[in-house]
Protein backbone atom coordinates (compact mmCIF):
# COMPACT_ATOMS: atom_id res chain seq x y z
CA UNK A 1 0.00 0.00 0.00
CA UNK A 2 1.18 3.79 -0.61
CA UNK A 3 2.13 5.62 1.39
CA UNK A 4 0.73 9.17 1.81
CA UNK A 5 4.36 10.47 1.16
CA UNK A 6 4.56 8.47 -1.85
CA UNK A 7 0.81 9.32 -3.11
CA UNK A 8 1.99 13.48 -2.67
CA UNK A 9 4.89 12.95 -4.81
CA UNK A 10 3.28 10.90 -7.97
CA UNK A 11 0.71 13.66 -7.91
CA UNK A 12 3.49 16.15 -8.15
CA UNK A 13 5.19 13.83 -10.48
CA UNK A 14 1.99 14.10 -12.58
CA UNK A 15 1.78 17.72 -12.69
CA UNK A 16 5.19 18.09 -13.34
CA UNK A 17 4.74 15.69 -16.64
CA UNK A 18 2.10 18.10 -17.25
CA UNK A 19 3.92 21.35 -17.02
CA UNK A 20 6.77 19.63 -19.57
CA UNK A 21 4.39 19.19 -22.12
CA UNK A 22 3.18 22.50 -22.03
CA UNK A 23 6.53 24.24 -21.63
CA UNK A 24 6.30 25.26 -25.43
CA UNK A 25 2.97 26.72 -25.15
CA UNK A 26 4.07 28.10 -22.06
CA UNK A 27 7.24 29.77 -23.53
CA UNK A 28 4.79 31.03 -26.37
CA UNK A 29 2.50 32.95 -24.42
CA UNK A 30 5.48 34.16 -21.76
CA UNK A 31 6.64 37.69 -22.37
CA UNK A 32 9.98 38.00 -23.80
CA UNK A 33 11.76 38.74 -20.22
CA UNK A 34 10.17 35.92 -18.21
CA UNK A 35 11.40 32.19 -18.95
CA UNK A 36 9.10 29.21 -18.96
CA UNK A 37 12.15 27.16 -17.24
CA UNK A 38 11.28 29.71 -14.15
CA UNK A 39 7.57 29.66 -14.29
CA UNK A 40 7.59 25.71 -13.88
CA UNK A 41 10.06 25.86 -11.48
CA UNK A 42 8.53 28.08 -9.00
CA UNK A 43 4.68 26.93 -10.07
CA UNK A 44 5.77 22.98 -9.13
CA UNK A 45 7.08 24.50 -6.16
CA UNK A 46 4.33 26.34 -4.92
CA UNK A 47 2.38 22.64 -5.72
CA UNK A 48 4.67 20.51 -3.55
CA UNK A 49 4.22 22.82 -0.47
CA UNK A 50 0.05 23.24 -0.81
CA UNK A 51 -1.29 19.57 -0.56
CA UNK A 52 -4.55 20.93 -1.78
CA UNK A 53 -3.51 22.29 -4.95
CA UNK A 54 -2.15 18.56 -5.46
CA UNK A 55 -5.79 17.35 -4.94
CA UNK A 56 -6.80 19.75 -7.87
CA UNK A 57 -7.85 18.36 -11.60
CA UNK A 58 -4.05 18.34 -13.07
CA UNK A 59 -5.36 20.48 -16.54
CA UNK A 60 -7.10 22.68 -14.04
CA UNK A 61 -3.87 23.27 -12.88
CA UNK A 62 -2.10 23.49 -15.87
CA UNK A 63 -4.56 25.90 -17.58
CA UNK A 64 -4.54 28.40 -14.69
CA UNK A 65 -0.16 28.15 -15.21
CA UNK A 66 -0.82 29.37 -18.73
CA UNK A 67 -3.35 31.95 -18.15
CA UNK A 68 -1.03 33.83 -15.47
CA UNK A 69 1.34 33.16 -18.18
CA UNK A 70 -0.63 34.80 -20.70
CA UNK A 71 -1.55 37.75 -18.50
CA UNK A 72 2.35 38.32 -18.22
CA UNK A 73 2.22 37.53 -14.37
CA UNK A 74 4.06 35.92 -11.99
CA UNK A 75 2.23 33.61 -9.50
CA UNK A 76 2.98 32.63 -6.21
CA UNK A 77 6.18 34.59 -6.88
CA UNK A 78 7.94 37.06 -3.97
CA UNK A 79 6.27 39.40 -6.29
CA UNK A 80 2.93 38.25 -5.41
CA UNK A 81 1.62 39.17 -8.97
CA UNK A 82 -1.06 36.04 -8.76
CA UNK A 83 -2.15 33.08 -7.22
CA UNK A 84 -3.14 29.39 -7.90
CA UNK A 85 -6.09 28.99 -5.47
CA UNK A 86 -7.65 25.50 -5.26
CA UNK A 87 -11.69 25.44 -5.26
CA UNK A 88 -14.42 22.92 -4.92
CA UNK A 89 -16.56 22.72 -8.13
CA UNK A 90 -19.80 22.10 -6.14
CA UNK A 91 -21.30 20.33 -9.82
CA UNK A 92 -18.49 17.79 -10.32
CA UNK A 93 -17.17 17.43 -6.33
CA UNK A 94 -13.22 17.65 -8.05
CA UNK A 95 -10.97 20.25 -6.82
CA UNK A 96 -10.11 22.78 -9.66
CA UNK A 97 -6.81 25.14 -9.53
CA UNK A 98 -7.98 29.02 -10.19
CA UNK A 99 -6.36 31.82 -11.11
CA UNK A 100 -6.34 34.98 -9.11
CA UNK A 101 -4.59 37.96 -10.04
CA UNK A 102 -2.76 39.77 -6.96
CA UNK A 103 -2.97 43.62 -6.18
CA UNK A 104 0.96 44.02 -7.64
CA UNK A 105 -0.28 41.87 -11.04
CA UNK A 106 -3.83 44.25 -11.04
CA UNK A 107 -1.48 47.38 -10.98
CA UNK A 108 0.98 46.09 -13.42
CA UNK A 109 -2.03 45.12 -16.12
CA UNK A 110 -3.51 48.49 -15.60
CA UNK A 111 -0.22 50.10 -16.42
CA UNK A 112 0.02 48.61 -19.82
CA UNK A 113 -3.08 50.43 -21.07
CA UNK A 114 -0.37 53.24 -22.09
CA UNK A 115 -2.62 55.88 -20.36
CA UNK A 116 -1.67 54.91 -16.69
CA UNK A 117 1.87 56.13 -14.74
CA UNK A 118 1.47 54.42 -11.75
CA UNK A 119 -1.21 52.77 -9.48
CA UNK A 120 -0.81 53.19 -5.43
CA UNK A 121 -3.05 51.63 -2.43
CA UNK A 122 -2.58 52.36 0.90
CA UNK A 123 -4.77 51.32 4.37
CA UNK A 124 -4.88 54.05 6.39
CA UNK A 125 -5.02 53.59 10.34
CA UNK A 126 -6.90 55.00 13.13
CA UNK A 127 -3.49 56.85 14.25
CA UNK A 128 -3.22 58.00 10.99
CA UNK A 129 -3.78 61.94 9.81
CA UNK A 130 -6.28 61.29 7.11
CA UNK A 131 -8.59 63.90 5.13
CA UNK A 132 -10.83 63.59 2.23
CA UNK A 133 -13.27 65.57 -0.41
CA UNK A 134 -15.17 65.14 -3.29
CA UNK A 135 -16.33 67.46 -5.46
CA UNK A 136 -14.63 69.75 -8.24
CA UNK A 137 -11.47 69.86 -5.93
CA UNK A 138 -11.30 66.50 -4.91
CA UNK A 139 -8.20 65.00 -2.76
CA UNK A 140 -6.73 62.47 -0.33
CA UNK A 141 -4.52 63.85 2.49
CA UNK A 142 -3.33 60.71 4.19
CA UNK A 143 -0.13 60.67 6.73
CA UNK A 144 0.77 58.08 8.13
CA UNK A 145 1.78 57.82 12.15
CA UNK A 146 4.56 55.80 11.81
CA UNK A 147 4.02 54.47 14.28
CA UNK A 148 4.24 50.64 15.73
CA UNK A 149 1.02 50.63 17.25
CA UNK A 150 -0.87 52.19 14.43
CA UNK A 151 -4.54 51.19 15.73
CA UNK A 152 -7.42 49.18 13.68
CA UNK A 153 -7.86 50.03 9.70
CA UNK A 154 -10.23 52.36 9.16
CA UNK A 155 -9.96 52.56 5.43
CA UNK A 156 -8.09 51.98 2.51
CA UNK A 157 -7.90 53.69 -0.90
CA UNK A 158 -6.26 53.25 -4.28
CA UNK A 159 -5.02 56.20 -6.34
CA UNK A 160 -4.52 56.17 -10.08
CA UNK A 161 -2.14 58.33 -11.88
CA UNK A 162 -2.07 59.40 -15.30
CA UNK A 163 0.67 60.31 -17.83
CA UNK A 164 -1.52 62.98 -19.12
CA UNK A 165 -0.44 65.44 -16.49
CA UNK A 166 -3.37 67.56 -17.05
CA UNK A 167 -5.48 64.77 -15.96
CA UNK A 168 -6.42 64.78 -12.24
CA UNK A 169 -5.45 61.55 -10.15
CA UNK A 170 -8.78 59.01 -10.20
CA UNK A 171 -8.97 57.23 -6.50
CA UNK A 172 -11.51 54.86 -4.93
CA UNK A 173 -11.85 54.71 -1.19
CA UNK A 174 -13.55 51.71 1.03
CA UNK A 175 -14.63 51.46 4.51
CA UNK A 176 -13.60 48.27 7.05
CA UNK A 177 -17.13 47.53 6.52
CA UNK A 178 -17.29 47.49 2.51
CA UNK A 179 -14.40 45.47 2.27
CA UNK A 180 -15.95 42.82 4.64
CA UNK A 181 -19.05 43.20 2.58
CA UNK A 182 -16.98 41.88 -0.49
CA UNK A 183 -14.64 39.30 1.68
CA UNK A 184 -17.63 37.50 2.31
CA UNK A 185 -18.72 37.10 -0.79
CA UNK A 186 -15.51 34.59 -1.38
CA UNK A 187 -15.64 31.41 -0.99
CA UNK A 188 -11.66 31.39 0.06
CA UNK A 189 -12.56 34.21 2.30
CA UNK A 190 -11.03 31.42 5.36
CA UNK A 191 -7.95 30.48 3.42
CA UNK A 192 -5.54 31.34 0.33
CA UNK A 193 -4.75 35.08 -0.17
CA UNK A 194 -7.69 36.63 2.61
CA UNK A 195 -5.82 34.70 5.06
CA UNK A 196 -2.47 34.55 4.77
CA UNK A 197 -2.29 37.92 2.80
CA UNK A 198 -5.01 39.97 4.14
CA UNK A 199 -3.52 43.50 3.98
CA UNK A 200 -2.82 42.65 0.07
CA UNK A 201 -6.35 41.43 -0.70
CA UNK A 202 -7.67 45.22 1.35
CA UNK A 203 -5.09 46.95 -1.21
CA UNK A 204 -6.67 44.42 -4.18
CA UNK A 205 -10.01 45.55 -3.30
CA UNK A 206 -9.54 49.11 -3.68
CA UNK A 207 -7.64 48.63 -6.73
CA UNK A 208 -9.89 46.52 -8.60
CA UNK A 209 -13.05 49.04 -7.52
CA UNK A 210 -10.70 51.66 -8.89
CA UNK A 211 -10.22 49.70 -12.39
CA UNK A 212 -13.83 50.54 -13.05
CA UNK A 213 -13.25 54.06 -13.51
CA UNK A 214 -10.10 53.30 -15.46
CA UNK A 215 -9.21 52.86 -19.27
CA UNK A 216 -9.04 48.77 -18.99
CA UNK A 217 -6.72 46.87 -21.80
CA UNK A 218 -8.01 43.50 -22.72
CA UNK A 219 -6.06 41.33 -19.82
CA UNK A 220 -6.89 43.64 -17.12
CA UNK A 221 -10.19 42.86 -18.08
CA UNK A 222 -9.77 38.96 -18.09
CA UNK A 223 -7.84 39.42 -14.93
CA UNK A 224 -10.91 41.23 -13.14
CA UNK A 225 -13.46 38.66 -15.01
CA UNK A 226 -11.36 35.75 -14.02
CA UNK A 227 -10.68 36.96 -10.30
CA UNK A 228 -14.31 37.61 -9.78
CA UNK A 229 -14.91 33.96 -11.09
CA UNK A 230 -12.68 32.53 -8.26
CA UNK A 231 -13.66 34.58 -5.70
CA UNK A 232 -17.08 33.33 -5.73
CA UNK A 233 -16.50 29.97 -6.66
CA UNK A 234 -17.97 29.78 -10.28
CA UNK A 235 -15.53 27.72 -12.37
CA UNK A 236 -13.25 29.70 -14.84
CA UNK A 237 -13.16 26.89 -17.84
CA UNK A 238 -15.95 28.84 -20.00
CA UNK A 239 -13.36 31.34 -20.33
CA UNK A 240 -10.38 29.41 -20.69
CA UNK A 241 -9.26 27.88 -24.73
CA UNK A 242 -6.84 25.83 -24.82
CA UNK A 243 -6.71 23.81 -27.52
CA UNK A 244 -3.65 21.47 -27.35
CA UNK A 245 -4.80 20.50 -23.67
CA UNK A 246 -7.01 17.25 -24.73
CA UNK A 247 -3.50 15.89 -25.82
CA UNK A 248 -1.90 16.45 -22.23
CA UNK A 249 -4.35 14.03 -20.46
CA UNK A 250 -2.55 11.08 -20.81
CA UNK A 251 -0.11 11.12 -17.45
CA UNK A 252 -3.84 11.64 -15.71
CA UNK A 253 -5.09 8.61 -14.12
CA UNK A 254 -8.76 9.28 -14.18
CA UNK A 255 -8.33 10.08 -18.48
CA UNK A 256 -12.40 10.53 -18.73
CA UNK A 257 -12.53 13.53 -15.95
CA UNK A 258 -9.87 15.02 -17.81
CA UNK A 259 -10.96 14.64 -20.94
CA UNK A 260 -14.56 15.96 -19.59
CA UNK A 261 -12.61 19.55 -17.96
CA UNK A 262 -9.95 19.20 -21.17
CA UNK A 263 -13.59 19.92 -23.39
CA UNK A 264 -14.79 22.70 -21.59
CA UNK A 265 -11.99 24.93 -21.05
CA UNK A 266 -11.44 28.30 -22.93
CA UNK A 267 -8.78 30.66 -22.99
CA UNK A 268 -8.21 32.47 -25.88
CA UNK A 269 -4.61 32.57 -26.90
CA UNK A 270 -3.37 35.29 -25.33
CA UNK A 271 -5.35 38.21 -25.44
Amino acid sequence: MATAVAVKQEKLNNIKALLAKAKGHIADVLPAHMSPEKMIRIVSAAAGRNPMLLECEPLSFVASVITASQLGLEPVGPLQEAYLIPYRNNKTGQYEAQFQAGYRGLIKLARNSGQIAGIEAHIVYESDEFEVNYGTGSYIKHIPAMTDTPGAKKAVYAVAFFKDATTKPQFEILTPAQVKHIKGKSKAQDSGPWKTDEDEMWRKTAIKRLCKYLPMSADLATAIELDNKAEIGESQAEYIDIPFISDMAEPVEDKSKSDKIAEQLKINGGA
